[in-house]
């Protein structure tokens, strides 16, 4: 038998009363070499294990196989307790079908220790570490899934949709949303397969769903819905059209634009002279169809400079043209005031986007009929700053009105040949909302209620922001806000990554499949929906009642205000000298941006990193880089955690000298 292989067998009972041996070895393509080791690259989780735990543990886990063998003989300590946490946790056994039991609990054992330590000093990230579920244990013994749509049950009942369109309704209410949604399923008599409600009630009614993910998954999603919004894209209120596609006027006469009847058949279209369809529009409008060109179905992403990683992420995924790709590629001439054309749209100091940049950018594409889709922040980034998508659509809705994005006409021709039309913003707004689209709502209801010791100014983002009215023309009835995602396991809490999208009825994508297998719309972005997520989610909003939720605001604002205090009077003596005075440049670069749950500060050496579990980030200025770092003030952070961070932070070498 050859090097690394196992006289092992496996006997197996078929049901006839014979039974068959297998040998358990290496060379049968069985995992069966268990001294396989990872390369000396391979992760080493900081604070897992110790050095002392190699000895201690090498009854159960064999340091290298190797009788004897001592750890001081070895000078890279971090690739030892790799070496040794790739070893307490491989599955793959040499003997045994499943790991030993001894081992199975020193692993877990070791885990909880790590969990613990970590919950101690956890400062540097969006979540609270301290979340309470244990109540909920019973729920991890089935399987939950709400697969499909949120508000059709389905044939898989093992599920918590009740809860999720509970949650759902919640934060429709909280974002000003029209509630509740105006259910566009129903079932067939035969109960085999959804139907659709062709014309609901109330097109203006909210539709979300529960995600698995976080607001990443919420702004994938709604960075989607934008695409195909713009592009023309036939949606789900559209249902009664076969196709993926609307049909639009060109010069000369309209075309399907490879519009199919779903089932990989070209459909057969009832073509109507350029002429007679803009004569019918007209009639029917008293406007004019422009003719649309490649660019009217080119939608234009537009997101800041400091948005989170993931929407770079989407437009790869979603194959979406930034504004910057366009205008390189094409060689647009750079706009006014910029010397080139920059990658993403500029930001101010304190992290929120600059809606001047903006409204110039926006309009170098408008003027060329490019529909625009717009990613604003709201507190989910590094500053944690809220983008004023108020102040922004004061700018962009006048733009929108010049180069008739205001309101565009889609037309197509129904089964009985008569024209049909379909008006569309050519604008959709998204609010990437992973923290502040769930703290915000809450901090603005203390502040009406007198509960915030100073004045603050907090930007709108919700579903009821409008336009206002000004000398020119009204945009009091314009809908800015098309779509909202928030992260659960962030400011709320949840155990899990999750999270809500929200929408209106009446901008749904039309699903690529109607599946009979699960008895429901294929909506949403993933097939199975974890079942948990929702469960969590409205077993912590039951259990905080506003009132509640509103002393939490407070708390965590008071105490981003308080680190901010205290950083900076650790800066004053920073700058006179008095700490720190080989510092170069000498001062700690603190910065919060308003009623931010983030407190910037100067990035501290790596011991202090990773003990407060803290993140960082490189900004670039003229002539300078400067390395940060940051807190975030979530629910769990106590005054006790601000003055241990600010005692580590005073200590000789707390900082390199030169970063």
């Amino acid at each position: 038998m050859g090097k690394g292989q196992s006289n092992e067998t496996l006997t197996h009972h078929h049901d006839n009363g014979t039974s068959l041996e297998v040998a358990l070895t290496s060379g049968s393509g069985f995992p069966t070499d268990p001294w396989k080791k990872p390369g000396s690259n391979y992760p080493c989780t900081p604070g897992l294990l110790a050095m002392d735990d190699v000895q201690r543990f090498s009854h159960v886990v064999p340091f290298r196989n190797q009788a004897g063998a001592t750890p001081s003989a070895d000078p890279r300590p971090d690739e030892l307790l790799g070496e040794l946490e790739y070893d307490l946790f491989k599955l793959q056994q040499p003997h045994d079908t499943d790991v030993s039991e001894e081992k199975r609990q020193l692993a877990l054992s070791v885990t909880r220790r790590f969990i613990y330590r970590v919950k101690d000093n956890f400062l540097g990230f969006q979540t609270v570490i301290t979340p309470s579920y244990s109540h909920l244990a019973d729920f991890l013994d089935c399987h939950l899934n709400n697969a499909g749509d949120p508000f059709a049950t389905g044939s898989y009942l093992s599920q918590t949709k009740f809860m999720e369109r509970a949650v759902l309704d919640y934060f429709a209410s909280l974002w000003k949303a029209e509630w509740p949604h105006e259910v566009r399923t129903q079932e067939a008599d035969d109960s085999s397969i959804t139907k659709l409600v062709e014309t609901p009630e109330n097109p203006s009614s909210y539709w979300g769903f529960v995600l698995s993910m976080g607001s990443t998954e919420g702004t994938l999603y709604g960075m989607w819905n934008g695409r195909d919004y713009l592009s023309g894209k036939i949606m789900l209120i559209d249902g009664h059209l076969a196709g993926d596609c609307l049909l639009e006027c060109h010069d000369n006469g309209c075309h399907t634009n490879g519009r199919s009847n779903g089932q990989g058949k070209a459909v057969e279209s009832n073509l109507v002279n350029v002429d007679q369809e803009r004569a019918i529009v007209e009639k029917l409008s008293g406007t004019v169809l422009r003719s649309p060109t490649k660019e009217s179905r080119t939608p234009i992403c537009f997101y800041s400079s400091v948005s989170h990683y993931s929407v770079r992420k989407a437009m790869v995924i979603l194959k979406i043209k930034t504004f910057h790709q366009v205008a390189t590629k094409l060689n647009f001439p750079p706009p006014k005031g910029f010397d080139s054309w920059p990658t993403e749209v500029p930001s101010n100091e304190d992290g929120s986007v600059h809606v001047q940049s903006l409204a110039i950018l926006v309009e170098e594409f408008a003027q060329r009929g490019y529909p625009a889709l717009i990613c604003f922040n709201y507190g989910s980034t590094f500053k944690g700053a809220y983008d004023d998508v108020g102040k922004a659509a004061d700018l962009l809705l006048p733009i929108f009105h010049r180069h008739n994005l205001l309101n565009r006409s889609f037309s197509y021709t129904d089964e009985k040949g008569e024209l049909r039309r379909v008006q569309r913003h050519g604008f959709w707004v998204h609010v990437d909302g992973a923290v502040g689209a769930a703290y915000m709502p809450f901090l603005k209801m203390a502040h009406m209620h007198g509960m915030l010791e100073q004045d603050i100014s907090i930007p709108e983002f919700d579903f009821a922001l409008r336009g206002k009215k000004t000398e020119h023309y009204d945009y009091s009835d314009v809908e800015v806000v098309n779509s909202i995602a928030v992260s659960g396991h962030k400011w709320i809490g949840c155990p899990v990554p999750t999270g809500v999208y929200m929408t209106k009825t009446k901008n749904q994508i039309m699903p690529l499949e109607k599946p009979s297998y699960i008895h429901t719309l294929d909506t949403t972005l993933a097939g199975s929906r974890s079942g948990l997520a929702s469960a969590f989610m409205w077993d912590y909003l039951s259990r905080h009642s506003f009132n509640a939720l509103m002393e939490k605001a407070v708390h965590c604002h008071k105490m981003a205000a308080t680190l901010a205090e205290k950083l900076r009077t650790l800066n004053d003596l920073v700058e006179r000298r008095e700490l720190h005075p080989n510092l170069s440049p000498p001062t700690l670069w603190v910065c919060r941006s308003p009623v931010s749950l983030a407190v910037i500060f100067r990035r501290p050496n790596k011991a202090i990193m990773q003990k407060y579990i803290l993140c960082g980030e490189e900004e670039f200025r003229p002539g300078e880089s400067r390395k940060l770092t940051h807190v975030y003030a979530m629910e769990h952070v106590t005054l006790e955690h601000v003055d241990r961070l600010i005692h580590d932070l005073s200590q000789d070498g707390a900082f390199d000298l030169h970063e």
